[in-house]
């Protein structure tokens, strides 16, 4: 299983690392661990993401990011360096958010799969 940390180095190394492409990229990660936001079905593929009261839009397709404040005014984010903060703190909330999820799993993972089979396998008597 590739861990989100492999992901975020595989989005990094691609051959297009436009800040407004990674920032695209991460955001479909983000909606692909969390089961949040969504994505368009036409051609322009543009994810919607919720963070707080804050929902940011990346439309790959015409290379747009912007973002709205309590579903208010709509502001594009024409910059690189605020593109390259989102992406940091973007990465940084998916690593968090694995590491609270791996615990979480662990757990999971012993309480379902640690119960006995005895159903199936029938144990024999060691007399």
């Amino acid at each position: 299983m590739t861990g989100i940390k492999q992901l975020i180095n595989q989005i990094e190394s691609e051959v297009c690392t436009t800040p407004g492409y990674v920032v695209h990229e991460l955001l479909e990660l983000c909606m692909a661990v969390t089961g949040r936001g969504c994505i368009s079905e036409d051609y322009t593929e543009t994810i919607e993401f919720s963070m707080n009261d804050l929902q940011i839009t990346s439309d790959s397709y015409y290379s747009r990011t912007w973002f709205e404040i309590d579903e208010e005014i709509e502001t594009e984010i024409e910059d690189d360096e605020t593109l390259v903060k989102l992406a940091k703190e973007l990465k940084k909330r998916l690593l968090a958010f694995d590491r609270k999820t791996m615990k979480t799993r662990e757990g999971i993972a012993k309480e379902v799969f640690d119960k006995p089979l005895d159903h199936i396998f029938r144990r024999e008597s060691t007399r």
